[in-house]
């Protein structure tokens, strides 16, 4: 009878031990010194996981939880809006054929806080045809490069079946905005518009609806003159780089965001 007692109480044990959480982390250091403690635990009969950040440092520091979140594929600081103070950014992995990766970011509002950075969910109208993600079944990667995050996948025809996809692979671009209320992860769209050619000694910039964009690469349009109206093909970009040699200028010309030229038509 003891030896049945025995033998179920190391049962019971083993049983605990199986679903005992588990525990890993990472420490961070930003580019301005501060600390950020990234915690995952997750047990061995779930397949979700709960993420603890802590922030050491800051102004405000805090101490933010994530439950019931994907499992962390990694993890990464960046600066990709290149203001000298770093983001994090968590790729999460969903278990399954697919293995879908999420992003979960958080900014540095100037080393005072550290707040969510918002990642657009997909929706049905970008899996339709023509849609930004047609062809998308998953099976993506993200890396980070320059001032951009790059989201990697296979694209799937119709014919595909899950193992084989036929259709060639596509990148999307995301940028790091700041909005009105809160950082935002955006898609880099290309355009091509008529716009006008403005120029001060601020620089170049493009005109369009009464709204002004600055231009990055300012010497493609070097052979237009001052309002002249042009086609171009040009993409967003988070902000221009400061030249080596900075021409003194007290005008400062109000403009809504920045853009690189692709052509001229």
């Amino acid at each position: 009878m003891k030896k049945i007692i025995s033998i179920s109480i190391i049962s019971l044990l083993l049983i605990a031990c199986n679903h005992k959480p588990h525990q890993h982390g990472n420490e961070f250091t930003t580019s301005t010194g501060k600390i950020i403690t990234v915690n995952e635990t997750h047990s061995d009969n779930s397949s979700l996981t709960s993420i603890t950040i802590q922030t050491n440092g800051f102004e405000n520091d805090d101490t933010i939880l994530l439950n019931d979140i994907d499992p962390i594929s990694f993890m990464q600081l960046a600066d990709l809006d290149q203001n000298g103070f770093n983001e994090l950014y968590i790729i999460t992995q969903a278990s399954g054929s697919g293995s879908y990766l999420n992003v979960i970011g958080y900014a540095s509002n100037n080393d005072k806080s550290f707040t969510p950075i918002y990642f657009p969910e997909l929706n049905n109208a970008d899996f339709e045809n023509g849609g930004l993600f047609e062809g998308y079944m998953g099976r993506d990667t993200f890396f980070f490069q320059e001032d951009k995050l790059i989201r990697k996948f296979p694209v799937y025809l119709e014919e595909d079946n899950n193992s084989n996809p036929t259709g060639g692979e596509k990148e999307i671009a995301y940028l790091l905005m700041q909005g009105e209320a809160s950082w935002q992860l955006k898609v880099q769209n290309a355009y091509q518009e008529k716009v006008q050619v403005v120029r001060d000694c601020s620089g170049t910039y493009i005109r369009m609806d009464e709204w002004d964009y600055k231009v990055c690469n300012d010497d493609l349009l070097a052979d237009l003159e001052n309002e002249a109206m042009t086609t171009l093909s040009f993409i967003d970009v988070n902000k221009c780089k400061l030249p080596e040699e900075i021409a003194v200028c007290m005008l400062y010309h109000e403009h809504i965001g920045s853009v690189k030229v692709l052509d001229i038509h």
